[in-house]
């Protein structure tokens, strides 16, 4: 705001003063003591602070300045802020010449309990003197650390303590007069509103932040493109499936999802769900494996009061609940051969009976199935009937291993770190290049699933901000044998190296067909002949042995 006009800042700082100067004779005494000039020059720095600081909107380098302004009116030499956390502790948020690890440690200038009971008590301490003025436990304390004053003020607004701002140094501190401690005190609920401010500015920028990515993507399931949220990967392996999914995400034809374990088949099946027709629908998963014999008809087809003991109510089946939308039957396989004769009805029939009843009723449920299992082999076995097989695979889609996906696993890693730094407020972690080396040496046969739970144990275990390294990860080395084997460098040069073992195995696996290679990689002939050229990759294809004829046979005998 231009000089000249008052701001609110300044009309609450003015007012303290004329209110306190104009209270008591002490005060008046203290006011009349000092020249005019000097408390009109003190309003002015305390008032350009308080702009300075209401001024500010990022709530980091708002307390940064808050500290270092108390520090600069105080004429201390160190100064603390801390804040209290979710849990109602005193949390350090910002300092001027104090290592964080000072509070942590113990060697804090003051005990905790004091700088608890300025925040419990919302009255502010000064001591200008701690040889003259503190007890005899915080001289003693005091002492070893070589100060002498300190002062420490609590941060309120809203009617709570938001926290305190405490300043020291090893001389003794000027005498803070009646005008001084209420420009202090002005500035420090100038300070505290400041902050609360910022907090608030804060909520909204993630409110909106999270607002906008869910426009973008209603506006993508308005415009028909596809929504891949809570999916990670930009191999050709996954750009085929994302491809899958989109086609047959438009039908309302069931679909068997295959997949390892830990690959993300619940996932497919949502994304199926969330680019269909049926967005707006209701999307239920169940576990098949689950379904107890005596209640899979209750718990798929619900049943009417008094069909059985313990029925003592109506109760919908889960078709019923995911009328409109998407029934997901994940571990299809594990699904009892009494049982496959009641699913494959409803299949057929599109309609249910409850338990109890005579009537049926028609449902419109979209059911996608799941499963790490070989069907036909179970089917070779007489354990999975093979009409409500193909009923069930009338799509058939494939999630391919973390193993076929490249460098996925990198951006899959990066993915779950900012998400569990986020859920535990770990700040901005990173993967130090050794914690990538060591993530793409792993097998990972558990896929997706086993690397998720492992990023999540080290973010978990790491401190804030820090760079993860591969003792964060684990203290398990990779087994003998493992997938790949890569020596230091930078990012690109582990990423060249991923590229080139992944070139080289495809060529030495279909024999140096370079036509039958690129279509494993999923890349086009001509590009893989390019990255055979820049990467120096000679793999020849094995040559038939040459029949001898009869006539050479003849001539050797």
């Amino acid at each position: 705001m231009p000089d000249g006009k008052p701001t609110r800042s300044a009309e609450i700082l003015s007012d303290h003063v004329r209110r306190v100067t104009g209270a008591a004779a002490s005060v008046e005494h203290a006011a009349a003591s000092r020249p005019a000039e000097d408390l009109n020059a003190a309003l002015r720095d305390v008032m350009r602070l308080a702009r300075e600081v209401t001024s500010i909107l990022d709530l980091q380098p708002l307390l940064q300045t808050v500290i270092e302004a108390f520090v600069e009116i105080t004429a201390a030499e160190r100064g603390s802020l801390l804040l209290f956390d979710a849990q109602g502790e005193l949390e350090l948020s910002a300092s001027h010449g104090t290592a964080a690890g000072q509070v942590d440690s113990g060697t804090f200038a003051i005990p905790h309990s004091t700088i608890r009971s300025v925040a419990d008590s919302a009255n502010a301490l000064y001591v200008e003197d701690v040889l003259t003025q503190g007890s005899v436990g915080i001289r003693d304390s005091i002492h070893l650390l070589q100060l002498r004053s300190y002062a420490c003020l609590p941060l309120v607004a809203s009617g709570r303590v938001l926290g305190v701002c405490y300043t020291d140094s090893r001389k003794p501190g000027r005498a803070l007069d009646a005008s001084d401690r209420v420009l202090l005190e002005s500035f420090a609920a100038q300070a505290a509103l400041a902050i609360e401010n910022a907090r608030r500015h804060s909520e909204l920028l993630a409110n909106k932040t999270r607002l906008e990515a869910e426009n973008e993507s209603l506006r993508r399931q308005i415009a028909g493109k596809p929504v891949f949220d809570s999916m990670v990967g930009a191999s050709p392996a996954m750009e085929r499936l994302f491809e899958i999914i989109d086609r047959a995400a438009r039908s309302a034809v069931s679909v068997l999802v295959l997949g390892e374990t830990g690959t993300g088949k619940e996932l497919v099946a949502r994304a199926l769900h969330l680019n269909s027709p049926r967005r707006t629908g209701p999307f239920v998963a169940v576990n098949a494996g689950s379904l107890h014999a005596e209640l899979f008809g209750s718990e798929l087809f619900g049943h009417k009061r008094g069909a059985f003991t313990g029925a003592i109510e109506d109760r919908l089946g889960l078709f019923e609940t995911a009328n409109g939308g998407t029934l997901f039957i994940d571990e299809i396989a594990e699904l009892p051969l009494t049982l496959q004769p009641q699913l494959l009805r409803v299949l057929q029939e599109r309609e249910i009976r409850r338990l109890g009843e005579s009537q049926d009723r028609k449902i419109d449920v979209r059911v996608i199935a799941a499963t790490n299992k070989d069907l036909q082999e179970k089917i070779r076995l007489g354990e999975f009937r093979d009409d409500l097989y193909f009923r069930l695979r009338v799509v058939n889609i494939r999630v391919p291993p973390l193993r076929e996906r490249g460098n996925d696993l990198l951006l899959l890693a990066e993915a779950f770190t900012r998400r569990f730094a986020a859920q535990y407020d770990k700040g901005n972690l990173e993967l130090a290049p050794s914690a990538l080396r060591w993530l793409l040496a792993r097998d990972w046969t558990g896929n997706v699933r086993q690397l998720e739970n492992c990023i999540h144990q080290a973010v978990a275990l790491a401190d804030p901000d820090a760079t993860l390294t591969g003792e964060f990860l684990t203290s398990e080395e990779p087994p003998e044998g493992g997938r790949r084997d890569l020596g230091k460098g930078s990012l690109r040069e582990i990423l060249a190296e991923v590229e080139r073992q992944a070139i080289q195995n495809a060529l030495e696996e279909c024999d140096g067909n370079v036509l039958a290679a690129a279509q494993r990689l999923g890349v086009s002939r001509q590009y893989l002949h390019t990255l055979k050229k820049n990467h120096g990759i000679v793999v020849e294809p094995r040559r038939s042995p040459r029949k001898t004829s009869s006539k050479e046979q003849s001539v050797s005998d």
